[in-house]
């Protein structure tokens, strides 16, 4: 199939549809979920980050029946799969961080891209299940009761019950990324509304040995959402409250709450998100954007709600489409940017009490859409059926398919800033390309991508005698932390890094015994670097001259340092394990 350029609306106001699959367990509501049957081929590239935009590596993306795991760049690829024109649901999985997710309407033979961003799950508070507590969340409180909590398998938990809970703000853009779904909801009456939301929390319980619990039979906790000052005027005096079936990947209905001193009230019998939302009619709408006379790919489309702030986006299509659901009669602001942040196009349209197309957005401006070309091969040169080309703007980046031969041919938005990175990728072995620069200020064919380098992961391993370990190993025995100071000399930068890892099988705290602590000096673009590598728990030391390797990977930069000793100085002979052997230390760090 033609494996187009086509990136669809990631955030709120715009997916309106429900999945296929039964309502989860805890479900109150007793309504029937409107299936998604509008069937479509297509591909989706995905791109799964943290709260502070890095990319999030091995999560479990789950759509349908079919599974993946992101790679270091926090990548996830599908190609050529049934998707639904109304409504596809894409799930992630992390240990520590809250269940994601993303919907959208697909569109036929494109490439379809999403973004999800992952919540981070911080320990708030906890609690003698016996007595319940009142546990704080930012602006937000929960009221928690006493009583014979539930595990997993519906056995009583009695015991400190923990807290992971975060407050989203609505008036904050983020929001509108670290969400689940899409803010579309089925109300107690089967029917589907776009959700205006005045906050929400994402609320989980855990025993003491780190796994799920549920409140006590017959007991509800009572949750207070403080609502923005910028938004109590328009905050209605009882308002629907809402959870998201993780499940069908949509919010349900299930009570009320009521507005009290600026603060919204209500009782929930379950955790997952919740969300206090005002319902809203939806109506679609869509148009084009053209620049200079051309229809522009590539275009980051911004809407936003004049009455309540709430911000969708879209990014238009090969063709230069955008489009999605709204609601119904409130005005919208539309504006159009570059992939590097500035606004070409701010208009008001609206409101709409039925579907539209929009007139044409034809904008003038000294920026013109560029092609570019090539393709991407592997070490032999020879094609790569699943291949895809990235464009790092350096704020922003964009992944595309290749066609079947490893070809590209793109038009992407012009930026003032000149060059950016392009590199390619072998989907099926997980090999990159060296970074081309391109002037995206006119035309170029950047020529032949030969992905034939392995991904650069950070990673460290020690070995002597008796031990044998790495970054790989159980994270809950194992922890480490860099620390990086940078100094200049002119020209020349020096670099001091320290390595500090911990063995939580035999650390002390109160003896200052991290497993292995150590201090690397070196200058950038220099190939030694000089170790000092003390194993405090075990009592010796080593030192000496380290290889040292910059690598630049993708827009990142990382620095790896392979160290062998066989010599040691005894620190503490009491708890000096004996001869050692060989030691070999390996790190690679990134590195700014």
């Amino acid at each position: 199939m033609m494996k187009n350029i086509y990136v669809i609306i990631i955030l709120s106001l715009v997916l309106f549809s429900c999945q296929r699959e039964e309502m989860d367990e805890n479900t109150q509501n007793e309504i029937e979920i409107i299936d998604s049957n509008i069937n479509v081929e297509g591909s989706v590239i995905g791109l799964v980050t943290d709260e502070d935009g890095k990319p999030v590596v091995d999560a479990l993306v789950r759509m349908e029946n079919e599974t993946l795991i992101t790679d270091q760049f926090g990548n996830f690829i599908f190609i050529d799969k049934q998707l639904f024109a109304d409504g596809t649901y894409i799930s992630v999985e992390k240990n520590g961080y809250f269940h994601a997710s993303r919907r959208f309407n697909a569109i036929a033979n494109e490439q379809n891209n999403v973004k999800i961003q992952l919540i981070k799950k911080v320990e708030t508070g906890s609690f003698p299940s016996d007595a319940g507590q009142d546990i704080n969340v930012s602006t937000a409180k929960i009221l928690f009761p006493g009583g014979d909590y539930k595990n997993l398998d519906g056995s009583s938990y009695l015991g400190e019950v923990h807290v992971f809970a975060k407050y989203l703000d609505p008036t904050n853009p983020a929001t509108f990324e670290e969400m689940p779904g899409d803010l579309i909801g089925l109300d107690s009456e089967g029917s589907l509304n776009a959700l205006a939301t005045f906050g929400m929390l994402a609320v989980e319980l855990e025993n003491d040995n780190g796994e799920k619990i549920y409140l006590p039979e017959g007991k509800q906790a009572t949750i207070k959402i403080n609502v923005p000052e910028e938004l109590r005027s328009v905050a209605p005096s009882v308002i629907p409250l809402w959870h998201f079936d993780e499940v069908n990947g949509i919010w349900l209905e299930e009570g009320e709450a009521n507005l009290v001193n600026g603060v919204y009230e209500g009782e929930v019998s379950h955790f997952s998100f919740w969300n206090c939302d005002y319902p809203l009619p939806i109506v679609d709408i869509n148009g084009t954007v053209s620049i200079n006379g051309r229809l522009a790919s590539g275009m980051l489309v911004k809407v936003t709600d004049q009455t309540t702030g709430f911000t969708g986006c879209a990014t238009t299509s090969s063709g230069g489409q955008f489009g999605g659901g709204v609601p119904e009669g409130v005005e919208l602001s539309i504006q159009v940017l570059d992939p590097c942040g500035g606004i070409l196009y701010d208009e008001t349209v609206g409101p709409f009490f039925e579907d539209a197309t929009l007139s044409a957005i034809n904008i003038t401006t000294i920026l013109n859409d560029v092609l570019i070309s090539g393709i991407v091969t592997n070490c032999t040169g020879e094609a790569i059926v699943d291949a895809a080309v990235v464009i790092d703007y350096g704020v922003s980046k964009f992944t595309f398919l290749c066609e079947d031969d490893g070809s590209f041919e793109l038009v992407s938005p012009s930026c003032l800033g000149g060059e950016v990175d392009i590199y390619g990728l072998d989907i099926t072995n997980s090999l990159i390309s060296p970074v081309a620069q391109v002037d995206i200020t006119q035309t170029q064919n950047v020529g032949t991508l030969i992905a034939c380098e392995d991904f650069v992961e950070e990673g460290w391993f020690i070995e002597y005698e008796n031990m044998d370990w790495g970054m790989n190993e159980d994270s809950t025995l194992i922890g480490y932390s860099v620390n990086i100071d940078t100094f200049f000399n002119g020209a020349v930068t020096n670099i001091v890094l320290e390595y500090t890892i911990i063995d939580w099988l035999i650390f002390d705290p109160n003896l200052d015994n991290p497993q292995y602590e150590g201090v690397y000096t070196f200058t950038i673009g220099e190939d030694t670097a000089n170790v000092i590598g003390q194993f405090k728990s075990q009592g010796f030391e080593i030192s000496g001259v380290a290889s040292y390797e910059e690598i630049n990977q993708a827009g990142n930069k990382y620095v790896r340092l392979n160290f062998t000793a066989t010599e040691v100085e005894i620190l503490d002979p009491d708890i000096y394990p004996g001869d050692v052997g060989e030691v070999r230390i390996f790190l690679t760090i990134p590195i700014i």
